[in-house]
C-alpha cells in the first residue's frame, strides 16, 4: 500500500513539474513573438537561385497560394 502511495506522489509532482516547465515555455514564446515585427513579401515564378538568394537575405517561405492559373508565395522575416 505505500508503495502505491508513494508512486501516485511521484506521479503527482512528476506531472506538475512538467505542467510548470510547459507553461513557463508558453509564457516565453508568447513574449518573445509578441517582441517581434514582421515584413512580409508576395512573389511568384522563383528559380531555385532566387529562392536561395531570398533564404541568404533571412526570408522564410511561410504559404504558397495557387488559383486561377497564378501562383504566390508568401514570405516574412523578421525586421
Amino acid at each position: 500500500m505505500k508503495q502505491v502511495i508513494r508512486l501516485l506522489l511521484t506521479l503527482v509532482v512528476f506531472a506538475s513539474l512538467c505542467l510548470v516547465g510547459w507553461t513557463e515555455n508558453r509564457q516565453r514564446a508568447s513574449a518573445s513573438s509578441a517582441k517581434t515585427s514582421w515584413e512580409y513579401i508576395i512573389r511568384g515564378g522563383l528559380t531555385e537561385q532566387q529562392l536561395n538568394e531570398l533564404g541568404a537575405q533571412g526570408w522564410e517561405l511561410v504559404a504558397v497560394v495557387y488559383g486561377n492559373g497564378v501562383s504566390g508565395m508568401y514570405f516574412k522575416r523578421a525586421k
